[in-house]
């Protein structure tokens, strides 16, 4: 299953372990605040924080969820 999640802060990175926890390691991670970069390096995620990048990443993968935490 290929995820992929958007969010900022605390709550976001909460999220982001307890997807990898669960064997739903996203496959991209967007934040514009670069609050979640250190993390989705450490984990080997592909990170991006520009909303522009965003969509061209999304547009050349499949994903089956999109989660999206504010």
């Amino acid at each position: 299953m290929r995820t992929a999640l958007i969010g900022e802060g605390a709550l976001a990175l909460r999220c982001l372990h307890a997807l990898c926890q669960r064997g739903l390691t996203p496959s991209l991670v967007c934040s514009p605040d670069g609050s979640l970069a250190d993390a989705a390096a450490r984990l080997a995620i592909h990170h991006v924080s520009q909303r522009g990048e965003w969509a061209g990443a999304l547009a050349v993968q499949s994903l089956d969820y999109v989660f999206s935490v504010r």
